[in-house]
């Protein structure tokens, strides 16, 4: 595995590495634009460039390395190396200035998103102990494979479609940035409860109908007894809390006129649901109208904080009632 060196003279540079404000621009990518997010994935030989600061609405890019490696460093000091190798990821916004490097065969997913889009989940974007996500998370594969079924995908998303998986894409991303928050990537960490750990996987893959105890057990690498009980802890099951997201996604569903395109049937499969049935058990269970009812009552208010937002804030232990 072999690097391009960093531009030793930023300021002297040729025009074909300086890059302004996004990492890789100009190479060939496969590119998925959706509502308020691009997701592009490169394959790259090594290479570096240097990414100058851009004007316009702030955008942070998370990119996720498949396969090779990729470094990052402040222009200003190219000393301050951080190097995400496959599996991990890193970050860097539109309004700085910094030197990347990155090996043969390096393939690359980039997901980019307004600030205040990723801002909105309760998590910094703050970059002074390293643009690193954390080394030990349990949100990074799951959302890589994600962003790479997307592009893999052979048909284009339309209209509701794409809207719907913006919103998801900005949970996934949002949902990286509060578990870099709660678990830290720098050289201290703070290792979050299994729990939160969970509570985070769940909100990240709710419209996922494949999600249950057993797979979610299986990626954060416990057994489902053990991931019960860390639940039982807390007055609750696993099994309860993915059918209570589902259905606070729902309810955003019918409660966005945007939606109204929709069948009850099409937005219980949006919501992760098998069926409208299941879908309208869920509702009973939560104390909820049916999802018609819901929809013709259509409130005018700013929605209630939900999904990523019912998170506990760091160092709490419980999830706050929605």
């Amino acid at each position: 595995m072999s690097y391009e060196r960093y531009p030793s003279a930023p300021g002297v540079m040729p025009p074909s590495t300086r890059r302004s404000g996004e990492p890789f621009s100009g190479r060939s990518a496969q590119m998925l634009a959706l509502e308020t997010v691009v997701v592009k994935r490169y394959a790259l030989a090594a290479g570096a460039e240097r990414v100058m600061p851009a004007g316009g609405v702030p955008v942070v890019h998370s990119v996720l390395v498949s396969a090779g490696s990729v470094s990052i460093a402040p222009t200003v000091d190219a000393r301050r190396r951080h190097r995400a190798d496959a599996g991990r990821g890193l970050f860097l916004r539109s309004r700085s200035d910094h030197l990347l490097a990155w090996s043969d065969d390096a393939e690359i997913i980039v997901v980019s998103a307004p600030e205040d889009v990723v801002a909105a989940f309760g998590a910094p974007i703050d970059d002074s102990d390293g643009p690193l996500f954390a080394g030990d998370s349990a949100l990074l594969g799951p959302a890589a494979a994600y962003f790479r079924s997307l592009l893999d995908g052979a048909a284009r998303p339309g209209r509701v479609a794409r809207y719907a998986l913006s919103r998801l894409t900005e949970e996934m991303i949002g949902s990286l940035f509060l578990e870099r928050a709660s678990v830290g990537a720098g050289p201290v960490k703070v290792q979050p409860s299994l729990y939160r750990r969970a509570l985070a996987l769940i909100a990240a893959r709710r419209a996922d109908p494949e999600l249950s105890v057993p797979t979610l057990a299986t990626e954060l690498a416990v057994s489902a007894r053990h991931l019960q009980r860390a639940f039982a802890e807390q007055g609750t099951s696993p099994t309860e809390e993915i059918r209570r997201l589902r259905v606070e996604l729902a309810v955003q569903l019918l409660g966005d006129a945007r939606y109204d395109v929709l069948s009850i049937d099409e937005v219980s499969r949006y919501a992760g649901f098998g069926s409208a049935d299941d879908l309208r058990r869920a509702f009973r269970l939560h104390g909820e109208p049916s999802p018609t009812r819901v929809r013709a009552q259509r409130r005018s208010a700013r929605p209630e904080r939900r999904g990523l937002h019912a998170l506990p804030p760091l160092g709490a232990t419980q999830v706050a009632p929605v």
